[in-house]
């Protein structure tokens, strides 16, 4: 009776699917049950009373309801979206495709659909709770700690886990990644919210923020880019792990050199700029011209100096304070043509893999030819050099409207072509063969072949008709050339065989 009572703190669920109240075991999670509506078995249900354990029984099934109302509310909206009318065409099926998955899938999945979606379908999705990262679809919401565990521990049982012979993957919490001791399904893995890179799992809020820092930074690289230090930050881990992360993702790292950035000399206007007042004093051109006279002369001069004296005695020393412009400019040439070189380490997308020389691409139309041999040594596309034409004789050419075989010598054993006609065809024998001369056509009618068999055919039928009518029979119906008239008229002509 208290069980049937309970309020929804009363109820604990452990990491193994047991429900506890006050301490006590009094229910665990039913296996291939819906994951937006799991149940729960009671445990000693049948010692107590029918009735109270009815209500008891429908206490634990609203109080799950109760929980995946409040912490798994993205992927409630998103199963009642894919199945209401909310959503329309395109969007409604990736809603329907990523509630089935779980509410978490990869992009490279879904990448065609989601580039055919507009700025509206975009829109309604994102109300509903979801989210379209770089490298995964998923619901932020879900990746707090406890609707994160929560989600893991109802999609363990939706497939039919078993605590007993394999217990359920809960995710660490508070950790951005960790390290897998053992191997872990993909699927478990997406329902705790993260995702797996060789050995270490990472959420998958950071993977997204990864893929985003590395393409930041190739675009202010406008190329390769150096790595970027806060991914280290953000998968607290080491960098050994960190760039096997990055590899997984699709990058890759190479090595190069490029010249070492000189530190830039501060321009003679910066001290201008710095608002810092030199003054120099002038010099005493008397104190002056006495030390130049005790060096040179061994003595104190006995006149004074006069002005231009004292005004050379000044611009002396500033003189040669100036550098001469030829000694810079040779420095500037000296450092110009031996820059310092360094390695660096880049990192770029991987390219796709080249065809390898068995494997050419297949081009329409074009013609199997044979391989162009080429010397060994010659370039590709180096062209072999020509052979120089023989010149040709301008004795045996023929002159202009002269035909080419006219100055031929004639052929042994020829033949003569006859005057009105073909030249008349010769065997292997040397026979000739030609047509019979054409026949004569005299007498009245026309001139049939004996040798004809048709003609056999026809005499032979006209031999046996007069037989026939000797007997008593009579002619026949199919041939009717020599059928005789009726009376009043006269005979058909008979007609007649001739032969040569």
């Amino acid at each position: 009776e208290a069980i049937a009572t309970g309020g929804i703190n009363d109820f604990v669920l452990s990491d193994l699917g047991v429900v506890i109240w006050r301490g006590d075991e009094i229910a665990k999670l039913m296996g291939r049950q819906p994951l937006l509506k799991p149940r729960a078995v009671m445990i000693g249900g049948e010692l107590g009373p029918e009735d109270v354990l009815k209500r008891a029984q429908e206490r634990l099934d609203n109080w799950l309801l109760e929980i995946v109302a409040r912490d798994l509310v993205p992927l409630k909206a998103l199963a009642e979206a894919a199945e209401g009318e909310s959503l329309k065409g395109l969007a409604r099926g990736v809603a329907y495709r990523v509630a089935e998955a779980g509410g978490v899938m990869d992009r490279a999945e879904l990448d065609g659909d989601i580039k055919q979606l507009s700025q509206d379908d975009r829109k309604a999705l994102r109300a509903v709770g979801l989210r379209f990262g770089r490298a995964n679809i998923y619901a932020p919401a879900l990746l707090k700690p406890r609707p994160a565990r929560l989600h893991a521990l109802f999609a363990f049982f939706a497939g039919g886990g078993d605590p007993i012979t394999n217990a359920p993957f809960l995710p660490p919490l508070g950790v951005t990644s960790f390290t897998l001791t053992s191997p872990v399904e993909a699927k478990p893995l997406a329902a705790a919210g993260f995702r797996a890179f060789g050995q270490r799992a990472v959420r998958l809020d950071i993977v997204d923020r990864i893929a985003d820092a590395l393409f930041e930074a190739a675009e202010a690289a406008k190329g390769p880019c150096v790595f970027p230090a806060v991914i280290v930050s953000l998968l607290g881990a080491s960098n050994e792990d960190a760039e096997a992360v990055v590899e997984a993702l699709g990058w890759e790292k190479f090595e190069t050199t490029r010249p070492v950035k000189a530190a830039e000399a501060p321009a003679p206007e910066s001290v201008l700029e710095s608002g810092v007042e030199l003054t120099t004093e002038p010099a005493d051109p008397v104190t002056e011209a006495e030390i130049e006279a005790e060096v040179n002369e061994g003595g104190t001069p006995d006149v004074e100096p006069t002005p231009e004296a004292e005004h050379e005695a000044v611009a002396e020393p500033v003189v040669e304070a100036t550098p001469e412009p030829k000694a810079a400019a040779e420095v500037e040439a000296e450092v110009t043509e031996s820059p310092t070189l360094e390695t660096v380490t880049l990192w770029r997308r991987k390219r796709a893999k080249p065809l390898r020389n068995d494997q050419r691409p297949f081009k329409r139309g074009a013609p199997n030819r044979a391989p162009n041999p080429r010397p060994q040594g010659q370039a590709t596309g180096e062209a072999p050099a020509r052979q120089a034409r023989p010149p040709r004789d301008d004795a045996t050419r023929p002159a202009q409207g002269q035909r080419r075989d006219g100055n031929r010598p004639p052929r042994e054993g020829g033949f003569k072509r006859p005057e009105g006609g073909r030249p008349p065809h010769r065997g292997a024998e040397g026979r000739s063969f030609a047509a019979a001369p054409p026949r004569s056509n005299t007498g009245s009618g026309p001139v049939i072949d004996p040798n004809n068999p048709f003609a056999v055919l026809a005499a032979l039928k006209l031999t046996a008709e007069p037989a026939k009518q000797a007997k008593g029979g009579q002619p026949s119906k199919k041939h009717r050339g020599n059928k005789p008239k009726k009376a009043g008229g006269t005979p058909a002509p008979a007609v007649e065989l001739q032969s040569e």
